[in-house]
């Protein structure tokens, strides 16, 4: 963790708080739905089973890693000064965890509802989060922190690890050598399906 100080205006300047990004895609997903479903995934599917992993799993993330920042001693919320980098837990995989685990939340109720409109609020919130939250936030913490966060950014991608090769579902067989990842005598397949959305630097 690296610590500074500033005589800037010491917040992100987000232009609007996730949650209540999130809060409004899922809602006006949810009206849409109501008001002209959409379903799309077939009858046989176990979609409340699959929503709620899903789901759970974004939630799991997005607790795992308010908890690290709460350890750290810096604050979460976006209209409040980060006082430190924070590069443990989550942290050390992905530059945004939070913001993953919101996407994985809105994925998990488009399951679990078989709400496809669900499913497109996704796009809207991904790019208010992506140019209105994350972007401010990454020039902040580049003018606060400067080379420490840099280096950190360097390091890690936005939604994984830097270290990890992005790879592509175009495969007929197996993947190519770049998309595993050797730890001594053991080889992890890693990358595999992870949307491309998520690959952002």
């Amino acid at each position: 963790m690296n610590d500074a100080g500033g005589s800037f205006r010491d917040s992100p300047g987000a232009v609007v708080r996730p949650p209540i990004a999130w809060a409004v895609a899922a809602l006006s997903g949810l009206v849409l739905d109501a008001l002209y479903p959409l379903p799309f995934l077939s009858a046989a599917m176990p979609a409340g089973w699959l929503g709620a992993i899903v789901f759970l799993a974004g939630l799991g993330l997005l607790v795992w890693a308010a908890a690290t920042l709460r350890r750290a001693g810096t604050r979460i919320q976006t209209v409040q000064p980060t006082t430190t980098i924070v590069n443990e837990g989550p942290y050390r995989y992905s530059r945004n965890p939070i913001y993953v685990g919101m996407f994985l939340g809105l994925i998990g109720l488009s399951l679990g509802f078989d709400s496809l409109w669900l499913l497109i609020t996704l796009v809207p919130f991904y790019f208010v989060i992506r140019n209105g939250v994350v972007a401010r936030e990454e020039v902040y913490l580049e003018r606060k922190f400067d080379d420490a966060y840099r280096a950190y950014k360097t390091r890690v991608r936005r939604c994984r690890a830097e270290s990890v090769p992005p790879c592509r579902l175009r495969w007929h067989s197996e993947p190519p050598d770049n998309c595993f990842r050797q730890q001594g005598a053991s080889t992890v397949r890693v990358g595999l399906l992870v949307p491309p959305i998520l690959h952002s630097r």
